[in-house]
């Protein structure tokens, strides 16, 4: 494959009409989960699917505490973050049967929409994934 080609981002990498603020924030401020394709809230974070992903079944684990850096994270929110992290792992295994998973780490304004808060986890399923009924 030469170039990774994801057509329904191109309203997200064009729209002017940002809401101010962190993206993150207003989702776990919101009251309307569904809407904001919250999954889950836990104490300290709290999971959100990508509403533009790059690939099937990528998902977010989210600190409340706006924070920018790892350090920054109280001690509980991050052991928290792992935890979710690995049961979103097992859910995405068991429904789309990927041949691995990329994990990553979006630390600070550049690599958060320009805010300067951390969303900490995104998973993303690598190669062949077609969920399973």
């Amino acid at each position: 494959m030469d170039y990774l080609w994801t057509p329904w981002r191109y309203q997200y990498v064009t729209d002017g009409d940002r809401p101010p603020g962190c993206v993150f924030c207003i989702a776990a401020g919101g009251s309307d989960d569904r809407k904001n394709l919250i999954v889950h809230r836990a104490k300290h974070n709290f999971i959100i699917l990508n509403r533009f992903p790059y690939t099937n079944g990528h998902v977010m684990v989210v600190p409340f505490q706006h924070v920018a850096t790892l350090q920054d994270m109280a001690e509980e929110a991050l052991l928290e973050m792992m935890r979710l992290a690995r049961e979103c792992e097992k859910h995405l295994r068991a429904t789309y049967r990927p041949d691995g998973l990329n994990i990553g780490m979006n630390l600070g304004r550049s690599a958060a929409r320009g805010s300067p808060t951390t969303y900490t986890c995104t998973f993303s399923p690598a190669g062949p994934a077609t969920p399973t009924s």
